[in-house]
């Protein structure tokens, strides 16, 4: 029995035809496609229930098995369906007793009745079509803009409140019939706002925004002082993280999202020596360099920043594309040789370099202080870190007898982040040479020159080398 929105004191009747129409319908949804397969019968019992299992076999080559999940009604047990079953691949499964609510079939039937017990006129033809037009293509709101299903809602109220059927009012706009009940009680309780869509909440978040800043900060430190034993983070260890700290229980993807959420991603990291002392480097930065940068000024002088670095030739940087589950194999020389490059970058864009293959020693840190001096109009400031050839007492009498031209300046212990000129090594390196292949110490000697000879044309390049974070102090 239906229920329809009427005059309050009022009733209702409504036409409809007094002779009894029953129909028998014997169906399946498949779940591969989710399709309805369906068939009309004049009475439902093991031999039209044989047929239909006759007509679902056709569908499908015969070596395909076949699985049918209904209930334990007498006619589905029959020995005659059991056996056409046997012999057809056709496995039967029977629910447990008197569980109509796990079988999805019954959605159908339910829509079904819906659709006739609310017609006026239950002809056998229009009940087929009710049943496998109107009851199974309804509209889904969901799928329409928040703005669209407003207006639905205010018109469908509109022509009710008009007069019009609420019946035939939601079956003309596709949606289901309680939809319109729904709507008309939000209107007769709040008027047309109660129509209005309200704010979208959504699921609520696993992580609350009251932890979003403590875990922030908890990812931030190092690991190992929260008695991991890795150093970096991994989304594993903020999936325990998150358990003991906050009683959050999530899934390692639910922690992708989190940590994407407050602004995270997977990077690689830097690396600083422990043994770095900050105090030197906070002195470096306030007191030792801006009095080079007076000075220098004051005798119109060439700042340098210099670096020494060995390339060989199992280096080998970057990706390339190839197909998943298949890795590009690089053929490569299973030789080990390596060569050594010292080079010297200005921050206004100069670049001076020597590639040798011998070791680097005293003597050979001197000859290239002698190529940087070679026709130098100015002197020069060369800063250096304090390796062990840098303070030589062979380079300090070097430069003693410069006569003034060069003066060396030595960057605060374990701090190459200070230094320029180990971007230069990044860049020849990781972005050329590690992404070639050579065979000799020839190739690449002559590839290393190649390459810091086509970097030493390219100012900009250089010069952009000084806005990166931890040298940005130098134009300071």
């Amino acid at each position: 029995m239906a229920y329809g929105w009427i005059l309050r004191g009022t009733r209702k009747n409504i036409a409809t035809t007094a002779r009894q129409i029953r129909l028998n319908f014997i169906g399946a949804v498949s779940l591969e496609g989710h399709t309805i397969i369906h068939t009309e019968v004049e009475r439902v019992n093991a031999q039209t229930i044989k047929s239909f299992l006759k007509s679902l076999r056709k569908r499908h080559t015969p070596e395909k098995e076949i699985h049918v999940i209904w209930d334990n009604a007498a006619y589905h047990k029959s020995k005659d369906v059991q056996s056409y079953a046997k012999d057809s691949n056709i496995k039967l499964h029977y629910l447990p007793s008197y569980s109509p609510n796990l079988n999805p079939i019954e959605r159908l039937w339910k829509m079904m009745h819906e659709a006739v017990t609310t017609s006026a006129k239950n002809y056998p033809t229009q009940i087929n079509k009710m049943c496998y037009s109107d009851a199974m293509k309804k509209t889904d709101g969901r799928s329409l803009p928040h703005s669209a299903r407003e207006a639905i809602r205010r018109h469908a109220v509109a022509q009710v409140l008009s007069g019009e059927s609420p019946e035939k009012v939601i079956k003309a706009l596709g949606f289901h019939r309680s939809c319109i009940d729904d709507w008309l009680s939000r209107y007769e309780q709040g008027g047309e706002q109660a129509l209005s869509t309200g704010k979208i909440t959504g699921r609520p978040r696993k992580c609350p925004d009251e932890y979003a800043d403590r875990l922030r900060e908890l990812v931030k430190t190092n690991p190992l002082q929260l008695d991991f034993h890795d150093a970096l983070w991994t989304r594993s260890m903020i999936q325990i993280l998150l358990k003991d700290k906050f009683g959050i229980e999530v899934s390692e993807r639910s922690v992708g999202n989190i940590l994407s959420r407050l602004g995270m991603s997977a990077q690689r990291p830097g690396f600083k020596a422990y043994e770095q002392n900050p105090d030197q480097v906070k002195v470096w930065l306030r007191e030792t360099w801006p009095e080079v940068q007076r000075e220098a000024k004051r005798r119109r002088a060439r700042v340098y920043f210099g670096d020494e670095s060995t390339i060989r030739s199992d280096y080998h940087r970057g990706t390339t594309w190839g197909v998943r589950g298949d890795t590009p194999v690089v053929a490569k020389t299973g030789r080990r040789f390596s060569v050594n490059m010292l080079s010297a970058v200005s921050p206004k864009g100069h670049l001076r370099f020597m590639v040798t293959e011998s070791r680097v020693t005293a003597d050979v840190f001197i000859d290239f202080l002698r190529r940087l001096l070679h026709n130098a109009k100015r002197s020069v400031y060369l800063i250096v870190d304090g390796h062990p050839i840098h303070r030589a007492k062979k380079v300090q009498e070097f430069v003693r007898n410069s006569q003034g031209k060069l003066t060396l300046v030595w960057l605060p212990p374990y701090s190459p982040e200070l230094n320029p000129d180990e971007l230069v090594w990044h860049h020849v390196k990781s972005q050329r040479i590690g992404r070639t292949v050579v065979a000799t110490k020839e190739q690449l000697m002559a590839l290393a020159r190649s390459v810091l000879h086509s970097l030493q044309q390219n100012t900009q390049i250089i010069k952009r080398f000084f806005y990166e974070k931890h040298v940005r102090y130098i134009l300071n």
